[in-house]
């Protein structure tokens, strides 16, 4: 509630004279109460070295709105970062002497990041494009796959743990 409802003002002038807090209500106490502790938690959990560039907020929910929009920018920030994401999962690659476990980590980290930002894909292009961005030397594997049809059924996270660790696991 603290972090959706501006805070009252008033309740914030009460409660810090001993006087007027004695009079509140048990609601505005309550009220009072939460609205400490809310804010006593977002800044306990930024690092020292930033929580200076807050200092400025009075309120949990005003703390909490500029955290927001610093982490997740405005709309046309968000908008580049999207296009970005959709971007670089169209153009995903396997990079030079890189593990399998290396490269699905990676992916993995693409996947997530294109979540937060709503890019969307079906299970069967994050497959695909997975697929596509492996080394030369599993084409005969994924050929197979292909063949036999078992790369429409898995999501991504089966296709690499079942399939392709197995695999990898084999020829080592």
């Amino acid at each position: 509630m603290c972090f959706t409802t501006p805070y009252n003002v008033a309740l914030e002038e009460a409660g810090s004279n001993l006087v007027t807090l004695a009079g509140m209500s048990d609601n505005d106490k309550k009220a009072y109460d939460l609205e400490k502790k809310a804010f006593a938690i977002l800044t306990q959990a930024l690092h020292k070295d930033i929580y200076h560039q807050f200092v400025y907020c009075t309120s949990t929910k005003n703390f909490w709105d500029v955290l927001e929009a610093r982490g997740e920018g405005n709309a046309a920030t968000r908008k580049i970062r999207h296009d970005l994401l959709n971007k670089e999962f169209g153009g995903f690659l396997f990079i030079e002497n890189e593990t399998l476990y290396d490269m699905a980590t990676r992916y993995y980290h693409l996947l997530s990041e294109m979540h937060s930002y709503k890019v969307t894909a079906t299970q069967q292009e994050m497959v695909m494009r997975f697929v596509e961005a492996l080394p030369p030397n599993w084409s005969q594997f994924i050929d197979l796959l292909k063949h036999t049809g078992v790369l429409d059924t898995l999501s991504i996270y089966e296709f690499v743990q079942k399939k392709l660790e197995n695999k990898d696991e084999e020829e080592i």
